[in-house]
């Protein structure tokens, strides 16, 4: 994940691509050969898993040892350079958070379906790893305008910077109407691909699962620009604070209220996190409109340049 970071910031996206479809290639030639050719179950898997990454990662050794870039292992020292790590902290915590609150939403939304009975926590293993699945084109996206705009900001151009955020967010608000669609009209199309030969009540609790949670991605793709836009021009700490209020504080309060004072039960449950993203984008759009001069100024986009 760091070589495959830096070379796409260098100018080479394709080798940390190539490096991910090969690792994922031979992670499939792997698990049917240690898990079926040779039954080693759920070791055989994670063996497969481990060999691909180290694949993948030879391979960037490789490219990145062959390739004249400003990424160079033949002149690498070294160095500690603890005065950089206030700065690298600073940058990187706000991601940090954000992961780490995701994984305690998750889990509050596991705790709470947890009286409904197995049904629903297992509806809820499909949601999430349907979720999981489709949120890497959001992620994909966000991080194919990252060094764009970090680019630009270096160069001291705002207004490509501006130009690269509207359409990543118009990109990304489309994808997301799309994926919202193949949520409503072939969930069960999917629950069939990845859980096999289930009861019928099984998948009427998926399908409203699916069809119910997958109405976040309507806002998550624009959350995760306009997050990774505050990051990038230096405001950490807002940042941070959305990154929380978006992966807990506001699940926790949705889960709080939906199901049982609202009366919504199951669905409100299914509806927490979605709810979380659209009452975010429309508070964090709403207060960057607000503050544009702060935000979207010149300014304030070539501070982080200075």
């Amino acid at each position: 994940m760091l070589w495959g970071g830096f070379l796409s910031n260098d100018n080479a996206p394709d080798v940390s691509r190539n490096a991910s479809m090969l690792s994922a290639l031979v992670n499939i030639g792997l698990d049917v050969l240690l898990v079926i050719v040779f039954p080693f179950g759920v070791a055989g898997a994670a063996i497969a898993t481990g060999l691909a990454l180290l694949v993948g990662l030879a391979y960037l050794f490789v490219r990145i040892r062959n390739r004249n870039g400003h990424l160079d292992l033949r002149r690498f020292q070294f160095t500690l350079r603890l005065a950089d790590w206030r700065e690298l902290l600073r940058s990187g915590f706000p991601s940090f958070v954000s992961e780490l609150s995701v994984a305690v939403g998750f889990l509050l939304i596991n705790r709470n379906l947890l009286p409904y009975g197995t049904l629903a926590v297992s509806a809820f293993g499909v949601v999430s790893l349907l979720s999981n699945l489709f949120l890497r084109l959001f992620t994909a996206s966000m991080l194919a305008v990252q060094p764009i705009m970090a680019f630009n900001i270096g160069a001291r151009n705002p207004r490509r910077v501006l130009e690269t955020l509207r359409f990543a967010l118009i990109f990304s608000f489309a994808v997301g109407i799309g994926v919202f669609l193949v949520g409503a009209f072939l969930a069960n199309f999917m629950i069939d691909i990845v859980s096999g030969d289930e009861s019928g009540e099984f998948k009427r609790v998926a399908a409203q699962a699916i069809l119910l949670s997958f109405v976040l991605f309507l806002a998550t793709g624009s959350n995760y620009i306009l997050v990774m836009y505050i990051q990038i021009i230096g405001k950490a700490v807002l940042s941070t604070t959305i990154n929380i209020a978006r992966g807990f504080v506001l699940i926790a309060l949705f889960l709080f209220l939906l199901p049982d004072p609202l009366q919504m039960h199951l669905n409100g449950i299914w509806l927490a996190r979605p709810f979380a993203e659209i009452s975010l984008l429309l508070g964090l759009s709403g207060y960057l409109w607000f503050r544009r001069n702060v935000f979207f100024s010149d300014d304030a986009i070539l501070k982080r340049a200075a």
